[in-house]
């Protein structure tokens, strides 16, 4: 029999019982396939006639299970979108299963009509897709295109000067910087150090009419005022000791183009009133020199720091930072998106590994798991340098947890050793207070064994990692150290 088939995951009798039914009363054209243990998914979609998966996660073994079948669909970038069923409804439990990439997770009893009608709608767009490929194709199933899409095939990452747009956040700002990018206002980009200001403006170059004009990048903060002044504007030569030739600056430099005062807020006042003066007259005259010259260049600021906070202390004139400041872009730290750990991870494993000819092509489940618990105070930059030290260290196909920094490896377990000190909210009564005391007991036993491993301790207790945090929350227990 052929036709295309979906593949039911898990071992609970509802999926015989009632899914399977359902589905093939509501999907007359589909097949339908029973497997029991989520790692046997992925040999079983190298058929091409898989077109979905829906799994249904009824305990805490279940859910690792799926979670691990959504990296491993994701790692080796197979088009089949993946439906989560969970037998209780947790909000936590949801968001993570979408975060790792599943196309929809529902609670039960589910909307299997809504279910039916996505797969068949994701079907027939796999069908189409697949007849506009170009000849040549074997019939095992491809990888899906390197381009950044959802496995609903929806483009969900755009990338644009090398830059993943990975997180809805990044999205949104994607969406915002191509509607401005078209125009020649100022942009201010503000954000912590390593969260990719350099790699958004250029973005915004490259989406801009002037992309093929020059893009030049000013470094504000490792100048001193004569330096900034002379990079920025140019000099004549015997303008100042040490001028010994004329020298052109960026401001000529970049023409028509694009221009980046990376760390904009170091700059001197003194200078700054001379920036601001180009910005309004569009004119500027090199160090030493009467002669003026045009400025036509679009303006783009980075900064670190909270301007308005070092115009409050009089180290940054207001008016130049109204004139920047015309349209703002905050990007967002590592930390607050961390659905963009695993795209970006696998982007610079890509990169890294074909620069230095190794055959790493995976990221392991466990390695992952560190990377999504670990802090992040560097952001992107320190995500970048992470892998590529780890494709260098590493010595099979996967990046494994033991391919790490330290910091990293030991992320889930240093957000709590002995909790010393800890307190709770008073209970109600003495039968509350019996059962939080009793809970906190087994909470705080199953961590001390495992030295505080998080995702250990969830197992012995039965319950989900998620699940667990939020037991750690209610003890007042998430930031205590040991």
């Amino acid at each position: 029999m052929t036709g295309p088939k979906i593949l039911l995951v898990g071992k609970s009798d509802v999926l015989a019982d009632s899914i399977q039914p359902e589905l093939g009363r509501l999907l007359p054209g589909f097949r339908s396939q029973i497997v029991p243990a989520a790692q046997d998914v992925l040999d079983e979609i190298a058929d091409p006639e898989v077109v979905a998966c829906l799994a249904f996660v009824n305990d805490p073994s279940d859910e690792k299970a799926v979670l691990a079948l959504l990296h491993g669909i994701g790692g080796k970038l197979l088009g089949v979108p993946v439906f989560t069923i969970l037998s209780d409804d947790d909000i936590y439990r949801r968001l993570k299963f979408l975060e790792y990439g599943a196309a929809d997770c529902l609670d039960w009893p589910a909307d299997l009509q809504r279910v039916a009608a996505m797969i068949d709608v994701l079907s027939v767009r796999s069908r189409i897709e697949q007849r506009g490929l170009a000849g040549g194709m074997t019939k095992s199933r491809q990888p899906a295109s390197t381009s950044k899409t959802s496995c609903n095939g929806k483009k969900l990452q755009p990338v644009v000067a090398g830059f993943v747009f990975a997180s809805r956040a990044m999205r949104q700002l994607y969406q915002d910087i191509e509607a401005a990018a078209d125009s020649d206002i100022n942009v201010l980009l503000t954000g912590e150090t390593g969260t990719g200001k350099s790699h958004v403006s250029r973005a915004i170059h490259e989406l801009s009419p002037r992309r093929a004009k020059p893009f030049v990048v000013v470094e504000c903060g490792g100048l001193s005022p004569t330096l900034l002044e002379s990079e920025l504007f140019g000099h004549v030569r015997g303008a100042f000791t040490g001028a010994e030739r004329d020298r052109i600056g960026k401001l000529a430099v970049v023409e028509d183009g694009t221009i980046l005062l990376d760390e904009v807020d170091c700059v001197p006042l003194d200078a700054q009133a001379k920036l601001l003066r180009v910005l309004e007259d569009r004119r500027y005259e090199p160090v030493g020199s009467n002669r003026v010259s045009k400025f036509r260049a679009r303006v783009i600021a980075a900064t670190n720091r909270p301007l308005d906070q070092l115009m409050a202390e009089g180290k940054f004139r207001s008016d130049l930072f109204y004139r920047l400041n015309v349209m703002e872009f905050r990007l967002p730290p590592l930390r607050e998106c961390q659905e963009a750990i695993e795209p970006l991870a696998r982007d610079f494993l890509k990169r890294y590994a074909q620069q230095a000819s190794r055959p790493v092509t995976e990221i392991s489940f466990s390695a992952l798991d560190a990377m999504l618990n670990y802090h992040w105070p560097g952001n992107i930059r320190e995500l970048r340098n992470c892998i590529q030290r780890a494709v260098t260290l590493c010595r099979g196909e996967s990046l494994d947890v033991g391919d790490l920094t330290e910091p990293i490896r030991n992320a889930v377990g240093e957000s709590g050793r002995h909790f010393v000190g800890c307190t709770t909210r008073p209970a109600l009564n003495q039968l509350d207070s019996a059962r939080r005391e009793g809970e906190l007991q087994r909470l705080m036993r199953a961590l001390t064994k495992h030295e505080n491993n998080r995702t250990q301790a969830a197992r012995e207790l039965g319950i989900s990692r998620v699940a667990l945090y939020k037991k750690l929350h209610k003890f007042g227990l998430a930031a205590a150290q040991l």
